[in-house]
This record gives C-alpha cells, sequence and structure tokens, in this order.
C-alpha cells in the first residue's frame, strides 16, 4: 500500500507536468491534480495525527492554514475568484508535497529506488518540453531569441540527484547537461541557482569522495571544478543572447522594476494595522497590481502581512538548523543544503511558491527532513539499548 500510493502520488505528478506535450490543458489536466492534492490531504491529516509534532510541519500547516482562510474570505467578498482558485493550488501544491515524503523518510521507508526513476522521467521530459518549446517559438512565432522558463526545471532538479547520491561520473555527467539546457534557456536566475547548487555538490563530493588520502581527494576536486567552469565559460560564450541578457541586467530587469514599484506605491497608500500583520489576501499582488511580485519575501508579506512572512522565515529557518545538525548524513545535510539554497536565490529572482515544479524542491525537503529524523529516534532508542 505505502509504496503503491507514492508510486501512484509521483506517476499523477509526471501526468500534471506533461500538459501541453502529451496533451491538452483540461479535464486530463485537472484530473492529475485532484489525485495529487488529494494524496497531499491524506498524509497531512497522517503527519497531524503523529504523536511527535515536528516544528517544520507545524509551520508549514500553519501557513497553509493561512491561505485556506484567505481563501474563503476571497470567495465570499470577490465575485472573480479563478485567479485566487489558481494561486492557491499552486502553492497548496508545492508545500503540501512536503507530507507524504516527510511520512515515508520519518518511518525510514526507502523510496530511493523509485526516486530514481522518477528523476530519470522528468529529466527527460524536461528535455522533451524544452525542445518543443524551443520549436514553438522558432517555428511557429518566428522568435529567435527568447527566454526558456523551462530551464529552471533542470536546476530544480539538483537537490534530488544529491539525495540519490549516484555514482561520480553520472552525477558529473547529469550536471553537465543541467548547466548547458540552463545557459541556452538564457534565464539569469537559473544561472544563479545552478551555480549555487554546483557549489554545494562539490563540497558534498569533497567530503564523500572514497580516496587513499588528502591529496587525491583536493586534487580531483580541483579538475571537477574546472570541468564545471570550463564547460559553463564555453556555453556562456557561445551564447550571444544570454552574455547580452546578463550584461544588460541593470537595464532588463523583466519589468520587475516596474512590479516592484507598483506594489510598494499601491502599499503605501492602501496600507493600515490590519494588511500589516494580515496583508492584503491570496493573490494580492496580482489582484491590485497586475502581476506576481516574482520574490518571495514580497509576496509573501504583501499578500499575508507579518504574520505570513514570520512563518515563512520559519520555514527557511528551520531547515538552516537542520542543516547546520552534527548528526545529520551527508547526503541528507548537503542534499538540504542546495535545496535551501536554490529556494533562496529562486525565491529571490523569480518565486519559489509560486511556481508549481517548486514541488521538486520540497519533496526533498519532506524526505531528507523526515529520514533526518528517523535517523535520530533510531539512535536514541540504539543509545537506551545500549545504556
Amino acid at each position: 500500500m505505502k509504496y503503491r500510493l507514492i508510486v501512484f502520488l509521483l506517476s499523477s505528478v509526471i501526468g500534471y507536468f506533461s500538459q501541453g506535450l502529451l496533451y491538452q490543458s483540461g479535464l486530463i489536466n485537472q484530473v492529475f491534480l485532484t489525485i495529487i492534492l488529494s494524496i497531499n490531504l491524506f498524509y497531512w491529516i497522517k503527519v497531524l495525527l503523529l504523536k511527535k509534532k515536528d516544528y517544520l510541519i507545524t509551520i508549514v500547516s500553519l501557513f497553509l492554514f493561512i491561505n485556506i482562510i484567505w481563501l474563503c474570505i476571497n470567495l465570499y467578498i470577490k465575485d472573480d475568484n479563478q485567479q485566487s482558485i489558481y494561486v492557491f493550488k499552486i502553492i497548496f501544491l508545492c508545500l503540501s508535497s512536503i507530507f507524504p515524503f516527510y511520512y515515508l523518510g520519518i518511518n525510514g521507508i526507502d523510496i530511493k529506488p523509485i526516486f530514481n526513476i522518477f528523476f530519470i522521467l522528468f529529466f527527460i521530459l524536461s528535455c522533451l518540453f524544452f525542445h518543443y518549446y524551443q520549436r514553438i517559438a522558432s517555428e511557429e512565432r518566428n522568435i529567435v531569441n527568447f527566454v526558456n522558463n523551462y530551464g529552471y526545471n533542470f536546476v530544480l532538479l539538483l537537490p534530488l540527484l544529491l539525495l540519490l547520491n549516484k555514482k561520480t561520473v553520472i552525477n558529473i555527467g547529469f550536471i553537465l547537461i543541467i548547466i548547458f539546457y540552463t545557459i541556452l534557456s538564457a534565464k539569469r536566475g537559473a544561472l544563479i541557482s545552478l551555480i549555487c547548487g554546483i557549489i554545494v555538490y562539490v563540497l558534498y563530493q569533497y567530503k564523500e569522495l572514497n580516496l587513499p588520502n588528502t591529496k587525491m581527494r583536493r586534487f580531483f576536486i580541483i579538475v571537477i571544478i574546472f570541468l564545471f567552469m570550463g564547460f559553463l565559460s564555453f556555453c556562456i560564450k557561445n551564447n550571444e543572447f544570454f552574455m547580452f541578457r546578463w550584461e544588460n541586467i541593470s537595464n532588463n530587469t523583466s519589468n520587475r522594476d516596474v512590479i516592484l514599484e507598483s506594489l510598494y506605491n499601491f502599499w503605501v497608500v492602501n496600507y493600515n494595522v490590519i494588511s500589516l500583520i494580515f496583508g492584503f489576501g491570496l493573490s494580492g499582488t496580482i489582484y491590485f497590481c497586475g502581476n506576481f511580485a516574482h520574490n518571495d519575501f514580497i509576496e509573501v508579506i504583501f499578500d499575508y502581512g507579518i504574520l505570513g512572512f514570520i512563518f515563512y522565515i520559519s520555514i527557511l529557518c528551520i531547515l538552516f538548523c537542520k542543516v547546520i545538525h552534527r548528526n545529520v548524513s551527508y547526503s541528507i545535510k548537503y542534499s538540504l543544503l542546495s535545496t535551501l539554497i536554490i529556494w533562496l536565490s529562486k525565491g529571490m529572482t523569480t518565486g519559489v511558491i509560486t511556481g508549481d515544479s517548486s514541488l521538486l524542491l520540497t519533496i526533498v525537503i519532506g524526505y531528507s527532513y523526515g529520514l533526518h529524523n528517523h535517523i535520530i529516534k533510531m539512535q536514541k532508542i540504539s543509545q537506551t539499548h545500549y545504556k
């Protein structure tokens, strides 16, 4: 039952993200989404029924409850709620994906073989989608230079690659492919997130490499760094559009400066004590200013106020505390560290909780965090028996 349900869940995730490639958005897409949200809800209840409540689960649950309350308020006071429902589904999809994998991790259930298959399928799907979007833009819309948003999907797979702890050669191969697609996508924020993730991977390899002495380990790490940096430089130099976007980053902000100015002007005119504490409500940035803030911190404090911002920051702080915990295994430590760093970089440049593909991060968070708690629990039990 436990394996069948999780296989069903991850299969539904693959099915959901296949929309637009294998089928058109519509009923099929909504069926997959309903399955995912239902399974996540089922595990959310199971996690809440556990005797020992974890801080992370409590904070994430409170943040989701705020979204549920705001959704109910919007449904009551607004005539057109399609945007609110859409944003709620994305946020719930992203954050609730922690619960199934936390439950499996806390119970010590090994699903890495299932993760391996999921990683390969999602990686292939991302490649197909990337090239499909490239063809649509170049052939049907006659666009020569454009930004491919599917480039972020490859970066978001990096923490899962670390968690799976594949052989070094296989990891390096996947990372080189990820570098290639990230540069080809011309997403500047994705490149920043990728570089942060690669730094974490190099640190992980330095700790995990099974070599006779420190000198050989250092030499191998230097070779890996030069390989990544050399390939990264080669890809950038051969992509004039990406170089143009990077060199003109101060003049080409993709209207983020306009969006932030609009949000600031609205906030200055309309804020009061209630909005300061509770925000302007679910999808407030879109409803009042026409677009997402493209920054999680601004998005959260505008929509949910200081209360929601405290919950959001608490999630990141709890993850950071888990990373620096001395009893965390290297694969768990560095998968969580890469997740946290990519979350921060993507959260400041694009947004995490407002993107459905961010569930790739919360899946890793849920399983790594739960597995670590399981390991600590087993260590305490063994120490008790030893005494």
